[in-house]
């Protein structure tokens, strides 16, 4: 009898855990009983769907969906208990999530703004943000995981993208070690750079016309040859943040930019000559903190 009560009793509980699980992670944690009483509408339905199809379950929630005729908006955040033992590692669950639901709501929506963001539970801050057609790469958090996607892995798959023309991102350029395929549709491109000269991937944006580039890191003794401003046949508008003279512009000749912003301190004369000289026709406006 005793051996009977045990068995019903383990019964009990096993059938209790997976109620507790289905209950826990149907709708992402509590998504369905959000909206239950939109999903009689037809493209509140099919975006909910979208967005639970392509978001990893055991990691992330659908935590808001907004829809009107002009904008649709998606956020997934994490689930309480992941986002506890990874803290904020970027999670490759929330780049490729962000990835399909945006390319999929963008085919469905035409003629709609889409934005789809995702990032950490319990924080305002976004870790990816698909904007229109533009992306949002932000890695101010804690950063040393496996788990975190390369600056390559994000690059090659966000090209790949047609809708997507303007890339603004925390991570370094000089961390690119893939090639990168030529590309024509992204037009402005936002990134880091510490000084080691590695900069040759941002000559596979062909169709770049704004470039800006915060150098950052310690210096070394390392100058970055700037050469490779010379592969961009759209550029007109170039703004640099650095140490003017770890720049190395001499055997820079690009006579389509129109604009350059370089906030820098100590630009001698001599350098402003150099700089009039690499690009003859822009109107040179160079901002000093001093």
């Amino acid at each position: 009898m005793k051996t009977k009560c045990l068995i019903k009793s383990s019964t009990v509980k096993i059938i209790s855990a997976i109620v507790i699980v289905i209950i826990l992670y149907i709708g992402h944690s509590y998504g369905f009983f959000k909206y239950c009483t939109k999903l009689s509408d037809k493209d509140f339905r099919n975006v909910y769907g979208i967005a639970c199809r392509n978001t990893d379950i055991f990691y992330q929630r659908v935590e808001f969906i907004s829809i009107d005729n002009e904008r649709i908006t998606v956020c997934l955040k994490r689930h309480t208990i992941p986002y506890d033992f990874l803290g904020f590692d970027p999670h490759p669950s929330d780049f490729y999530s962000a990835v399909n639901i945006y390319r999929k709501l963008a085919t469905q929506f035409k003629g709609r703004i889409i934005e789809v963001y995702t990032g950490a539970t319990g924080s305002s801050d976004d870790v990816f943000k698909f904007n229109n057609d533009k992306v949002w790469i932000d890695t101010d958090y804690y950063i040393g995981s496996e788990r975190m996607l390369t600056f390559s892995e994000i690059l090659l798959n966000v090209i790949d993208m047609d809708n997507i023309s303007e890339i603004a991102s925390d991570y370094t350029i000089d961390s690119v070690s893939d090639e990168l395929p030529v590309n024509y549709n992204i037009d402005s491109f936002r990134c880091l750079s510490d000084y080691s000269g590695n900069l040759s991937a941002i000559s596979s944006f062909q169709g770049l016309k704004n470039l800006n580039i915060y150098f950052t890191s310690d210096k070394g003794t390392n100058y970055v040859n700037m050469e490779f401003l010379n592969d961009l046949p759209l550029l007109e508008d170039l703004t640099l943040t650095a140490d003017c003279t770890y720049l190395d512009f001499a055997y820079v000749q690009n006579k389509n930019v129109e604009n350059i912003t370089f906030y820098t301190d100590n630009c001698t004369n001599e350098y402003k000559e150099k700089l009039s000289y690499a690009f003859p026709d822009a109107q040179i406006n160079i901002i000093s903190s001093d």
